[in-house]
């Protein structure tokens, strides 16, 4: 797969965490850079989204999503292993929380934008009869508003109360 960038701006580019820097009408291929460093490259994000880099395949211009939504030979270790803070800080959303009749915190949801109509990510927190955390169901939302993928952290407690383990169920 023949993977090019474009800078399409009048000033030099750099994309440091993929060690690329591109004066202003310069194009390089970066089909050497492992998918796993394109795929977790905040700068490209970056530079993509504010119209200084355009993005090719086979000669044929993609935009951010597009051009990383192309990337099927990522394996589900490599997916685990993308650095999801930096991926959620450069995600432009907004974040609410909603609390329970005892004030505690039941709801973290992440929206699309500020209109806050559809969701992107939301995490619940289930508690037990003492108000312990018991459970976390994180559900990922399509452009559409419709839950694509949920996780569910047990938490598994000691007598004394502390989380000694957490199990993972992925559905």
């Amino acid at each position: 797969m023949k993977l090019k960038l474009l800078n399409i701006s009048v000033d030099s580019v750099t994309i440091g965490d993929i060690g690329i820097i591109l004066n202003a009408g310069e194009s390089t291929y970066i089909d050497f850079i492992p998918e796993i460093n394109i795929l977790d490259s905040s700068n490209l994000y970056t530079a993509m989204t504010a119209g200084l880099i355009s993005a090719y395949i086979e000669e044929v211009e993609f935009n951010y999503t597009d051009f990383i939504a192309s990337f099927n030979r990522l394996t589900e270790a490599d997916h685990e292993a993308l650095d999801t803070l930096t991926h959620n800080l450069s995600k432009t959303n907004h974040m609410t929380t909603t609390k329970d009749v005892t004030g505690r915190t039941k709801y973290i949801t992440y929206w699309t934008d500020s209109s806050m109509i559809l969701k992107e990510r939301e995490d619940e927190i289930i508690r037990d009869s003492f108000g312990k955390s018991s459970e976390i169901i994180s559900k990922q939302y399509n452009s559409s508003g419709s839950v694509i993928y949920t996780e569910t952290q047990y938490l598994n407690r000691s007598i004394a109360g502390s989380v000694d383990s957490v199990t993972l169920v992925k559905s």
